[in-house]
């Protein structure tokens, strides 16, 4: 009888080990389960942060863009604005007023005009010094 008893207190100290680290992995995956989900939930939100920032950025560069388009609006009416405008932009000039032009040398002609090594200014170079040459003989 005794015999029996230990065996049965054997089984009952199984089984409840046995449901007790069952009952601890649960715990530890669903711990596990709601790391991941924060992790997942916090790299969401700096993705949201992120493309709020740039919109952000958007709406202020529009609302500039606003500003400054109010602002010509205001001038619309102007006539001091409106002669600007034809002078500048549409090339206009009064009866009595006469226009003068410059010609601008473009940005690579004098980028290259100081530089020795570029081909086109020794062919000048050389085409100079064959005049030179063909007005002495």
């Amino acid at each position: 009888m005794i015999a029996q008893f230990q065996q049965r207190k054997k089984k009952n100290i199984s089984v409840g080990a046995f449901f007790g680290s069952v009952a601890l992995i649960i715990i530890l995956l669903m711990i596990g389960f709601f790391v991941f989900s924060n992790i997942k939930i916090k790299q969401t939100k700096d993705k949201l942060n992120i493309q709020l920032a740039a919109i952000e950025k958007e709406i202020g560069d529009i609302q500039k863009k606003n500003e400054g388009l109010e602002e010509k609006i205001a001038h619309v009416g102007d006539e001091d604005y409106i002669e600007k405008v034809a002078r500048e932009e549409l090339n206009l000039q009064k009866e009595e007023e006469k226009v003068v032009g410059f010609i601008m040398p473009s940005l690579e002609e004098e980028k290259n005009s100081g530089n020795y090594w570029y081909p086109q200014n020794w062919w000048g170079f050389i085409k100079d010094q064959w005049e030179l040459l063909k007005s002495k003989f």
